[in-house]
Formats: C-alpha cells, sequence, structure tokens
C-alpha cells in the first residue's frame, strides 16, 4: 500500500509524439515533457513532470508511468484495514452505524 502506483510502460520513443495506447490503431494521447504542448492532432496531452510534482515516468524519459507519487503513502495499523464509512450511512442509521476506528474526523 505504500509502494507508487505504476502504470503502463511508456518507452522513449512514445514522447512527445502521438501513442496508440490500446493498440486500436488509432493515436490516443501525447505525453510530452517540453515547456510548450506539441500539437500532434485530436489526442489527450500529458505533461510529464521530471521533479516529482506530478505524474513521470520511473526511469526518467521511458518506464513505467508514476501517478499520484507526490502523495505521502503510509499504512495506519489502527485504520487501514477498514474503509471509511460514508457519512450519508451514519446519518441514514440514526446513530446506529458508527465510523471505523481511525476515521474520526
Amino acid at each position: 500500500m505504500a509502494q507508487s502506483f505504476k502504470g503502463f510502460y511508456l518507452p522513449a520513443t512514445a514522447i512527445n509524439k502521438a501513442y496508440d495506447i490500446d493498440g486500436d490503431g488509432t493515436n490516443d494521447v501525447c505525453f510530452y515533457t517540453t515547456s510548450s504542448q506539441p500539437n500532434v492532432g485530436s489526442v489527450t496531452y500529458v505533461k510529464l513532470a521530471s521533479d516529482g510534482s506530478g505524474t513521470s515516468l520511473s526511469e526518467g524519459n521511458y518506464g513505467n508511468l508514476l501517478c499520484y507519487s507526490w502523495i505521502d503513502r503510509t499504512w495506519n495499523e489502527n485504520r487501514d484495514y477498514l474503509y471509511p464509512v460514508p457519512r450519508q450511512e451514519i446519518t441514514l442509521s440514526d446513530g446506529v452505524v458508527t465510523q471505523n476506528p481511525g476515521w474520526n474526523e
């Protein structure tokens, strides 16, 4: 749970170009590192961060997509074996249902 989320592998040859993620023959996305967004057509553009402040690649200019690397992920033994109970469920139960340990607001 405390490790970074790793996405699909992106080769260096795919940077700053249109890339077909799902293999259907149509370009879907352009991952770019330049200061300005390249113009490669009607695709989704994703700017890769080199300083860890956003989406980046595990090996610098290629590798697995690292998402949400700026979020601190730690395991809390007193809380993380259970999900938080939605506030709406607690309200609807008239107090019969209570919040799981460690998730109190």
